[in-house]
């Protein structure tokens, strides 16, 4: 199971998080794979030391939308 959320903005924060994980534990165990998918970096530092601590991979789109389908593929190859 691959769970993505997606945020357009920098203004998530653990709360997003927090909500990822819950979903994800639900639906898919804890053999889920996790994805935060935003536009900019969080405005918060700690919440990308706190989405690797909670096994939550995150993934800024930029205007490449070729290495983005490279990073989401690598993620799911990884947990393979």
């Amino acid at each position: 199971m691959i769970c993505i959320s997606c945020k357009d903005s920098n203004r998530y924060d653990e709360e997003a998080l927090n909500e990822l994980e819950v979903y994800s534990e639900k639906i898919g165990g804890e053999d889920a794979i996790k994805i935060l998918v935003a536009t900019d970096y969080p405005t918060k530092s700690s919440v990308i030391e706190r989405a690797k601590e909670m096994g939550i991979h995150l993934v800024i789109v930029d205007e490449d939308i070729k290495e983005f389908k490279n990073k989401l593929i690598r993620i799911i190859e990884k947990k393979q």
